[in-house]
């Protein structure tokens, strides 16, 4: 998920009806600039070269997102004719061939789902960034945060899950809590009300290789 306002302006933009490394690409009505979904990026056109920012998001139920976001507003969408039918995984498929992308400063790093399973929570640095990876194996949705907080560099693990499964985080030295899945705060002294979440994008492993040749993958 994307700010589509760039430079003082807000674009409109479109599905070009094409793919680059097998992803989709956009392109925005005012230029006709193509764009790359996975990066943001516009890869040919007059805007080529500019980036738009990054707005975390997490793919998740709708009985979750009421959950966790009771008061939510919903886009109202449009109802329209397809031929790709209806997708259906399984959860060992999604393990085996998917990761979480984290981007930083232009560069990227993959953790595979594979790795994260058994683990929950992963601490790790990237890009001199502790960053934080939170996984839900039955859901298959890994997010990424930063655990920096009050100044400090936290160590977290899993303490237990919250009512839809995430795990809940724990300061293995300050005690204070946080939800796996908003970030938000849940108990303990620190000052910090959330976790501050991290751009990344679940991505098939084969295809995130074509977008970040030189990225660096997480190794347990």
């Amino acid at each position: 998920m994307y700010d589509r306002r760039l430079d003082g302006e807000v674009l409109e933009f479109g599905h070009a009806g094409m793919l680059y490394n097998q992803s989709f690409v956009l392109y925005d009505k005012k230029t006709e600039s193509l764009w790359v979904h996975v990066t943001g990026e516009a890869r040919t056109g007059p805007l080529k070269g500019k980036r738009l920012a990054f707005y975390p998001s997490v793919v998740m139920t709708w009985k979750e997102w009421k959950t966790a976001h009771p008061a939510t507003i919903v886009m109202k969408g449009e109802k329209r004719g397809g031929f790709m039918g209806t997708f259906q995984g399984t959860s060992s498929r999604a393990q085996q061939e998917f990761g979480l992308s984290v981007q930083i400063q232009g560069t990227a790093k993959l953790y595979r789902y594979r790795d994260l399973a058994s683990r929950g929570v992963v601490n790790d640095v990237f890009r001199e960034v502790p960053i934080a990876v939170v996984f839900h194996p039955d859901r298959n949705v890994a997010l990424a945060f930063e655990r920096k907080v009050d100044g400090r560099v936290v160590a977290l693990q899993a303490d237990g899950a919250n009512e839809m499964g995430y795990p809940i985080l724990r300061d293995r030295e300050g005690g204070s809590t946080w939800d796996g899945l908003t970030g938000a705060r849940l108990s303990g002294p620190s000052k910090a009300t959330r976790l501050e979440p991290l751009t990344a994008t679940p991505i098939l492993i084969e295809r995130w290789s074509a977008f970040f040749p030189d990225g660096e993958v997480y190794a347990p």
